[in-house]
């Protein structure tokens, strides 16, 4: 039997000290040998990587174990990037440090990566849903992973992605070959969300494969940008960091955009889509970059732009898109009660009818 490829498990972490413990021991219980298993911290200010340091000088298993802290915080791109440069194996497994891998998670990618022929650049899975206590949380992702076949790759168009964000990697069940990486080269440092990136270059190439089963348990908590704010109650200061938080999560996008154009020369290289099909693409890509920041616009500007704003999202994103965002153009406060109020409607639909 031909021996298995070195892979490695690389673990991103910052400022997550209660959770880095759970993360490290799902690394560290990895199945999958030979494994190289990068434990990296990116200049943290709690005790994540005293946590990290200890657990690894108490591990005595078979894996090699790669313990990293940047000396200086250098972003989720930039710590991605250098991650990367040190890792020596032909799959790299990612992993945040506020989630838990399942002991077979690599051995099971790696399954069907081989079972599949090895075409895939980028490997993603299904995902179990914990709450910042770890219990399991009822959601729609816990019932996929026992349906369907075991693996699938994943065929889609990239007009229809740039619109839809359609198929999606989750960044805390993704694995790429470094295929990817030789291809595309590193990550912008500005980048904060490489999810949308990667699939989208994983798609051009019809590199994406798709592990039916969750491997990862994910953490719901408060620093998730899409479960922020929950508990929030109807004051100023609340409404101030939401809407911070919303701005910066539009301008992330904008930015993701921008770097899907930079790469539409490289698909054309690796991929041989014509210069018709790349143009109709990046005009795709401007016009959905462009509606991330009027929606921009509508939060942080005052009532005359964001009426500027919401004409121009109604002539680039039509009606129903202007209609989601048209409570925008009430004062933030009265926005911020309506959407609590919408919020609270909604929690009790779904108390009423036992979902979660």
């Amino acid at each position: 039997m031909p021996s298995r490829p070195l892979f490695t498990f690389a673990l991103f972490a910052y400022n997550q000290e209660g959770f880095i413990n759970d993360a490290v021991r799902g690394a560290l219980s990895q199945t999958y040998s030979p494994l190289e298993i990068i434990l990296s911290d990116d200049c943290s200010t709690d005790g994540t990587f005293a946590v990290m340091q200890e657990m690894a000088s108490n591990y005595k298993g078979a894996h090699h174990i790669v313990l990293n802290r940047n000396p200086q915080n250098l972003g989720p791109a930039g710590h991605l990037n250098k991650i990367i440069r040190m890792s020596t194996g032909e799959l790299i497994v990612f992993a945040e440090g506020d989630d838990t891998s399942l002991p077979e998670r690599t051995a099971a990618i790696y399954g069907a990566w081989e079972s599949s022929g090895r075409p895939a650049i980028s490997i993603y899975s299904d995902y179990l849903v914990i709450d910042k206590s770890g219990a399991l949380w009822n959601s729609e992702n816990q019932a996929k992973g026992e349906c369907g076949p075991p693996f699938q790759v994943e065929r889609g168009d990239l007009l229809e992605f740039l619109a839809t964000w359609r198929p999606m990697i989750n960044g805390c069940t993704h694995a790429c070959s470094r295929r990817l990486l030789q291809h595309f080269g590193e990550l912008p440092r500005c980048l904060k969300y490489a999810d949308i990136v990667f699939a989208f270059r994983s798609l051009g190439i019809n590199g994406l494969l798709h592990v039916n089963r969750p491997l990862v348990k994910y953490r719901r908590h408060d620093n998730n940008f899409s479960f922020h704010a929950a508990d929030d109650t109807l004051d100023q200061k609340s409404f101030a960091a939401y809407d911070a938080k919303r701005m910066d999560l539009l301008h992330g996008l904008a930015l993701s955009y921008e770097t899907m154009i930079r790469d539409m020369g490289a698909l054309g290289e690796i991929a041989g889509h014509d210069r018709q099909y790349l143009a109709k693409l990046e005009l795709e890509a401007r016009r959905v970059q462009l509606l991330y920041l009027l929606e921009r616009q509508m939060i942080c500007e005052p009532f005359p732009l964001r009426l500027r704003a919401m004409s121009r999202i109604l002539s680039r994103g039509g009606p129903r898109f202007a209609a989601i965002l048209a409570p925008q153009l009430l004062p933030r406060r009265q926005y911020h009660k309506l959407r609590d109020f919408k919020r609270t409607i909604v929690n009790h639909l779904r108390n009423k009818t036992g979902m979660k």
